[in-house]
C-alpha cells in the first residue's frame, strides 16, 4: 500500500493564514516542526540543524506554544529579523482549547499535580546519579530526566552534574518557574519527604572537621595551567583546578579553554550565580590567588632596568588606524573557514574561533558576514569583547562613500610617494 503524498508546505511570509493549535500540534518531528511564538505560527523544520541552541530545543517545543521558552531566551527583535523567514501564518481566534488532549492536565495549566505521587527521601533520591538512571530534585519535586538526558538544550552534562542532588538553584538560575509546569511536568514521580537521620550522617553534636587551609599559588604559576589538560582558572580570588571538569561543563569545554590560566571572574559572574561556587565549584577549588594580577604585573616591571615606557595607543587612535570594510565587502566572508562578524562597528575574523566558542559555530555562523552587535550584547558582558577579541579584530566598518573616500587617500598617498621617489632618481642623474 502507498503511502499518501505528503501536503504541501505552507509558504513562508503567508500572514493571511490561520491555523488551530490542534492543527500545529500534528507537525511535531524534527522533519516537519511547527512551534507558536506569540500566536504566530513559525514552520522551522529548515532551521533545526541551523538552531545555535541546537535541534534538541526545538524538537522539544515541536507543535507546542513556545512563546514562553523563546522570550527567556531571545530579544523581540528577532522575530522581526531572523524569525521573520519562517513565519507561515497565526492562530486562529477561539482555538479548540476544549478539544486539547487529555494528557494536557492540570500541569499544564500552572498547578503541578502533586496528589498521588510517592514520596522519596533524599538518600533514595541519591542513588540514581548516574547517566542512564537520572534522578533530581526541583522545588521539592523528584524527576527522573532519564529520558530527558539527550534533548537537554544545555546538554546532557549540566543534568549529569546534579544527578541525584537538589538542582532548585542551578534551574532557577537558568530558567523560568512555569518550564516546571509545562516541559518538565511529564517527568515528575514524586516529592521529597523529611529526611530522617541515617548511620551514614555524623552526629550532630560532633564538631565539624576544620577545613584544612588553602594553597596559595601566584599569579604565574596559575597562567602555566592554560591548556585543555590542564586547565587552571581564577574566580573571585579562589584558584580552581578544572581539569576533569572540561568536557562535563554545561557551556562546553571552549569557555573553559578561553579563559585557562587567567581570572574567569568576570565570565562566571555574567552567567552563573555565587552560590555554585560553594556547591560544584567547592569540588575543584585546590587554592587561593596571591595578591591583584595587576600589582604582581607592576612587581615585575619594577624589577627590570628601567626602560622607557610608551603609553599604549587610545582606542580612537587604534580605530583610526583600522582598514575600513564596507557591509557588502564584510557580507562575503560569510563561511566556516572564513568568517566575518561585526560588533559595535568594528569587524573580527572568528574563522580561528569557530571550534572553541562556548555557543558552538551554528551561534557564529548564523551572524556570519553580518552585524552581530545586538546578540552579542544580549548574551555578553561588554569588557569581554575588549579582553578576548582583540587578536580577532580586522578591521572597522564604513560605509561606500567613506570606503571610496580612503581608497582616493592611500592612492594619493602612494602617488606622492612615486613622485619623490622619481625626484630623487632624476637629481641621482644629473
Amino acid at each position: 500500500m502507498t503511502q499518501a503524498p505528503r501536503p504541501p508546505r505552507p509558504r513562508r511570509g503567508v500572514m493571511s493564514a490561520s491555523y488551530s493549535l490542534e492543527e500545529v500540534a500534528k507537525h511535531n518531528t524534527k522533519d516537519d516542526c511547527w512551534l507558536v511564538i506569540n500566536d504566530s505560527v513559525y514552520d522551522v523544520t529548515d532551521f533545526m540543524d541551523e538552531h545555535p541552541g541546537g535541534s534538541a530545543m526545538l524538537k522539544m517545543v515541536a507543535g507546542k506554544d513556545a512563546t514562553m521558552h523563546f522570550e527567556e531566551l531571545h530579544k523581540p527583535s528577532i522575530l522581526d529579523s531572523i524569525a521573520s523567514s519562517y513565519k507561515i501564518g497565526v492562530i486562529s481566534e477561539g482555538g479548540p482549547e476544549a478539544d486539547a488532549p487529555s494528557s494536557v492536565t492540570a500541569a499544564a495549566s500552572g498547578t503541578p499535580v502533586t496528589a498521588d505521587l510517592k514520596v522519596y527521601t533524599m538518600d533514595e533520591v541519591a542513588k540514581h546519579n548516574s547517566s542512564g538512571d537520572t534522578w533530581l530534585v526541583i522545588d521539592g519535586g523528584v524527576y527522573d530526566v532519564s529520558e530527558f538526558m539527550d534533548m537537554h538544550p544545555g546538554g546532557a552534562g549540566m543534568l549529569k552534574m546534579v544527578a541525584g542532588k537538589d538542582a532548585t538553584m542551578h534551574f532557577e538560575e537558568l530558567h523560568k518557574p512555569d518550564i516546571l509546569t509545562s516541559i518538565a511536568a511529564e517527568y515528575l514521580i514524586g516529592t521529597v519527604g523529611d529526611q530522617l537521620p541515617t548511620e551514614d550522617q555524623p552526629a550532630a553534636s560532633l564538631p565539624a572537621e576544620p577545613e584544612p587551609a588553602d594553597k596559595v599559588y601566584s599569579w604565574a604559576e596559575v597562567a602555566k595551567h592554560n591548556k585543555k589538560a590542564d586547565c587552571w582558572l581564577v574566580i573571585d580570588g579562589g584558584v580552581y583546578d578544572v581539569t576533569e571538569f572540561m568536557d562535563e561543563h554545561p557551556g562546553g569545554a571552549g569557555m573553559l579553554k578561553m579563559v585557562a590560566g587567567k581570572d574567569a571572574s568576570l565570565h562566571f559572574e555574567e552567567l552563573h550565580k555565587p552560590e555554585i561556587l560553594t556547591t560544584i565549584g567547592s569540588t575543584f577549588r585546590i587554592g587561593t590567588v596571591s595578591g591583584d594580577e595587576q600589582d604582581e604585573l607592576e612587581a615585575e616591571v619594577a624589577n627590570e632596568p628601567e626602560t622607557e615606557i610608551v603609553a599604549p595607543a587610545e582606542d580612537e587612535d587604534e580605530d583610526e588606524n583600522l582598514v575600513g570594510y564596507t557591509m557588502s565587502e564584510i557580507s562575503q566572508h560569510n563561511k566556516v573557514d572564513d568568517c566575518w562578524v561585526v560588533i559595535d562597528g568594528k569587524v573580527y575574523d572568528v574563522s580561528s574561533f569557530m571550534d572553541d566558542h562556548p555557543g558552538g559555530s551554528k551561534a557564529l555562523m548564523l551572524y556570519a558576514g553580518q552585524d552581530g552587535t545586538e546578540e552579542f550584547t544580549m548574551l555578553h558582558h561588554p569588557d569581554i569583547i575588549k579582553m578576548y577579541g582583540k587578536p580577532m579584530l580586522t578591521g572597522k566598518v564604513v560605509d561606500e562613500s567613506a570606503a571610496a573616500a580612503e581608497v582616493e587617500e592611500r592612492l594619493a598617498a602612494m602617488e606622492s610617494k612615486l613622485d619623490a621617489i622619481l625626484g630623487l632618481l632624476e637629481k641621482a642623474k644629473l
